[in-house]
């Protein structure tokens, strides 16, 4: 339909590589000054370049969403946009070297749904294309040995100084001069200043995430479910509005998406900013890395992981379930969204990239064991130096040669665990509890057991029941300590046994998910 108030050309803005980019360098300070980046990238850094172009909002173009990484924005004039897209590419090189970003521009011709539609699979076009990098450096040139490229200044960490490339001269200076723009926005209220300043710094190393070399860290990254079908719904829907009306109701939805995601961060932040005030604690024992649209990525102590990420993971349903009410579009699927999430528990000096990809590949495990129907999870313990896919850890460490499967995962977090029957977070969780006060040498030796005979593993198993069971009451692993691990595990398994009726156990996750995450029995508790 027409009505486009006179703007004929749609324009798309996207960053590629982000997850690159921001890793890039292996330190978390320079992550922190890379997320300031891709955070400001479709505000400041874009509104910088069209104030140059000498373009203003609502005349010349009209914003219709801004998310990190990316903007859509309609324009009168198409030598206005064209000149923007020839602008942009180098003021990117020289405000973020090494991020790169697509762009696309489409005429509105048969309204404004139908353009969108089109710049969007343009761009999806345009993201495989590759983008050269000049100059070419020369032979003597020194390197960056975090990246090999060209180095042009030098980073410095403490005493200790190494030569850098631009990306990582751009990424400090971002972290030491902005303020937070992102933790500003995720902060719950009792851990921000009235300006919205951190009550408390967060931290700039992971060396605070974690104690020694031998204790973990946690790398959590969430992704929303099937939010792509979402947005062809809404642009079908648009296709009977009016350009004015189609525009309104899309920059909303993208806004209630964002507000969405922030707010189920804030939520799920909010107990562990609330104790750390409490303790008079000198940093939050966290550092959000991304929160746009609706994925989620933070670093934070292994021991807050699975809470976190299961509070997050419930608040991100009530929270899209809220404004997709609110928006009201007709055709629109109404309901929250559910998200899929992975965690990696790592130790501090595991290069970040590659226990990025493993949480990437753990939250794909958790979309696809549950069909994007509900929101789940799956996590894994890094102890060895080569991580792989987590099909890759099922079929190699979690699978016997008979068969059976050492795993549960993924796991449900919210109310649709029981009508999908599919294992729950808050089941594992008691699990964890009961497993403290039970033989976790005797149970892990039973899990090794299981790769070589079955029978004789659930004979080592139902060895360990007796034996707790004979003991006296009051003594570690007795009668009920043991009623309490029965429980749970019965309510992972529907058995009495060891496994379910198709050969899982959910143990070695339990025992895995307590080492990680360093967990101990309480003093004075009994069994």
């Amino acid at each position: 339909m027409g009505d486009s108030g006179g703007f004929r050309f749609y324009y798309v803005l996207a960053a590629k590589g982000i997850q690159d980019f921001l890793l890039r360098g292996g330190k978390l300070r320079l992550m922190v000054g890379g997320s300031e980046l891709v955070e400001a990238l479709p505000g400041s850094f874009l509104d910088g370049i069209l104030n140059g172009l000498g373009l203003c909002a609502e005349t010349d173009y009209r914003v219709l969403c801004r998310s990190a990484g990316g903007a859509r924005l309609l324009f009168r004039d198409e030598d206005a946009v064209q000149n923007l897209t020839r602008c942009l590419p180098l003021a990117l090189s020289a405000y973020a070297p090494g991020l790169e970003a697509v762009q696309a521009v489409v005429k509105i011709t048969a309204g404004l749904s139908s353009a969108m539609e089109a710049g969007e699979r343009e761009l999806q076009r345009r993201r495989n294309l590759l983008t050269p990098v000049y100059p070419v450096p020369g032979p003597l040139v020194a390197r960056c040995p975090r990246s090999g490229l060209p180095a042009v200044d030098w980073f410095r960490q403490g005493s200790e100084r190494e030569p850098a490339d631009a990306g990582m001269v751009a990424k400090d200076n971002a972290r030491r001069h902005a303020r937070a723009t992102l933790a500003e926005k995720v902060l719950p209220a009792c851990g921000r200043h009235e300006d919205g300043r951190p009550l408390r710094p967060m931290p700039d190393d992971f060396e605070a995430l974690a104690s020694d070399e031998n204790s973990f860290m946690a790398l959590v990254h969430a992704d929303g479910n099937s939010l792509g079908q979402r947005v062809m719904a809404l642009l079908r829907a648009m296709g009977a509005m009016s350009d004015a009306d189609a525009a309104e109701r899309y920059a909303g939805f993208c806004r209630a998406i964002e507000d969405a995601t922030q707010r189920a961060v804030r939520e799920a932040l909010e107990p562990m900013v609330a104790a750390a005030n409490a303790a008079a604690a000198p940093l939050y024992p966290f550092r959000p890395l991304v929160a746009a649209g609706d994925d989620m990525t933070i670093v934070l102590r292994a021991q807050d992981a699975l809470s976190f990420t299961t509070r997050f993971l419930k608040a991100f349903e009530a929270a899209t379930a809220a404004e997709m009410a609110r928006l009201a579009v007709p055709g629109l699927q109404p309901g929250g969204l559910t998200a899929s999430a992975g965690i990696a528990y790592v130790k501090r000096n595991y290069p970040f990239a590659q226990a990025y990809e493993l949480c990437e590949s753990l939250c794909k495990y958790a979309k696809d064991g549950t069909g994007r129907r509900c929101s789940s999870l799956a996590f894994w313990r890094l102890t060895s130096a080569e991580a792989g896919s987590m099909d890759e850890i099922v079929k190699a460490e979690l699978t016997t040669p008979d068969g059976c499967r050492l795993t549960r995962m993924p796991y449900v977090a919210g109310a649709a665990s029981a009508a999908l029957g599919l294992p729950a977070v808050d089941a594992l969780e008691a699990l964890c509890d009961a497993l403290l006060a039970m033989p976790r040498g005797s149970l892990r030796a039973v899990l090794t057991e299981l790769h070589q005979d079955r029978n004789k593993a659930e004979q080592a198993f139902r060895r360990i029941l007796e034996v707790a069971s004979s003991r006296q009451p009051g003594r570690s692993a007795g009668p009920s300590a043991l009623a309490a691990f029965r429980r749970a595990l019965e309510a992972l398994t529907g058995t009495d046994g060891l496994f379910t009726p198709e050969g899982a156990t959910p143990v070695h996750d339990a025992v895995e998910l307590v080492a990680a995450e360093g967990r101990k029995r309480s003093e004075g508790e009994v069994s």
